[in-house]
């Protein structure tokens, strides 16, 4: 049985997925970020209501995982790269529990490459820091620096403006 983390900072957007069948072959583990006991508690009563059995949830700090090395087939990261205060930290702890050859998958906004609208990201990158999340990252330099380079990159979402990566962990 393969097994699967997935990282959210917003379990209410990621719960969609989940219910499509993206995790639901194996067994899936939600590691969510920034999250009240409040807030754990109507996730877990969602995940009962929607009969999924395999799916542990857990509240832990993504840039100190406490899983083992190789301890996954697969991690999936949605909306959290841009919400998370260090990045970089949640990418290398992603490569870590993930076994050589696994996939790593994120699903986020990142810093347009068109001109026009990387600077219009960047004029708002304040206002959009206080809300939470950074307008303005770059997904080139951010995956340069934990050793990742995409295999598929595909704009989604309203005015393609998210992109669903997929590395494959190459340690």
């Amino acid at each position: 049985m393969s097994r699967a983390l997935w990282l959210a900072a917003a379990l209410v957007l990621s719960l969609p997925a989940l219910i499509s069948g993206w995790c639901l072959a194996g067994s899936a583990l939600f590691l969510v970020e920034f999250l009240s006991e409040e807030m754990l508690e109507k996730a877990h009563e969602k995940l009962v209501e929607l009969g999924l059995g395999n799916v542990a949830l857990k509240a832990m700090d993504a840039t100190v995982m406490d899983f083992g090395d190789d301890e996954f087939d697969a991690a999936v990261a949605t909306y959290t790269i841009s919400a998370v205060p260090d990045p970089v930290a949640v990418l290398g702890q992603m490569r870590r529990v993930v076994k050589p050859g696994g996939n790593l998958v994120l699903l986020n906004h990142f810093r347009s490459q068109r001109p026009v609208m990387g600077r219009l990201e960047d004029l708002v990158a304040p206002v959009c820091t206080r809300l939470g999340w950074k307008s303005n990252l770059a997904l080139e330099p951010l995956l340069e620096q934990v050793d990742l380079t995409p295999e598929i990159s595909t704009k989604v979402n309203l005015f393609n403006g998210w992109r669903l990566i997929k590395c494959v962990n190459r340690k």
